[in-house]
């Protein structure tokens, strides 16, 4: 499945779509939102991957040896016929994408005070905008 391509997808394609929402604002802001997002996640899986490493051994050591931990690369794609699902750790998956919903309400909210002016300055300086 996905973790035939790379080690950590979850965080590399939640950054993905992070970055695709920076792009879409143009809010500068975004982008240390996004700095901030790569650096905790680089000590997450790299925290996880000691963990994994203490579990499985050589065979994770072997698996880290074909897989890159942050670039997909779908060439090495493949997966079992047959799949179990366990449904609690897809639900918590989906609580943790609903992020992207809460960045995409502060822009919406960052929209609505740069309309604003209080005594004659906007509420959101120029400065969190992206130049383009």
């Amino acid at each position: 499945g996905p973790f035939s391509v790379c080690r950590n997808p979850s965080y590399v394609f939640s950054f993905m779509g992070l970055v695709g929402v920076l792009i879409g604002s143009h809010y500068l802001v975004l982008l240390i939102i996004a700095l901030l997002y790569w650096a905790y996640y680089f000590f997450v899986i790299r925290s996880e991957e000691e963990r994994l490493s203490r579990l499985f051994n050589g065979e994770f050591t072997s698996y880290c040896s074909r897989v890159h931990r942050f670039f997909p690369d779908p060439r090495k794609y493949w997966s079992r016929d047959v799949i179990e699902i366990n449904s609690y750790l897809v639900l918590r998956e989906i609580i943790r994408s609903g992020f992207f919903m809460w960045v995409l309400l502060l822009l919406k909210i960052l929209e609505h005070l740069k309309t604003i002016e209080v005594n004659g300055k906007a509420l959101i300086p120029a400065l969190w905008n992206m130049p383009f």
